[in-house]
């Protein structure tokens, strides 16, 4: 997620309290245009670094891969229409 998406999702409230006439639309350019105020080293401090996010996912998949679970789309599909169609 990029810097100033976490900074609107932290901030969105009270923009909205703030503006309560504007639509969505409005309420992400008011943002854009209070994020271009913001200090440098204050947009730093929301942004997140790739590398860990892709490091838990595969993470995530060797667990996945060692209690036997698929990460895969299809066998997940296959998985959950072989539960459905089995008989109770």
């Amino acid at each position: 997620m990029k810097g100033f998406q976490l900074w609107l999702a932290e901030h969105r409230e009270r923009l909205l309290a703030e503006n309560p006439g504007l639509d969505n639309s409005d309420i992400n350019a008011k943002g854009l245009e209070l994020w271009k105020a913001i200090a440098k080293e204050e947009k730093d401090s929301y942004k997140t670094p790739r590398v860990p996010l892709v490091a838990s996912s595969n993470k995530r998949k060797r667990e996945k891969a060692e209690d036997g679970e698929s990460s895969s789309c299809l066998a997940t599909s296959k998985r959950k229409l072989a539960e459905f169609a089995a008989p109770d």
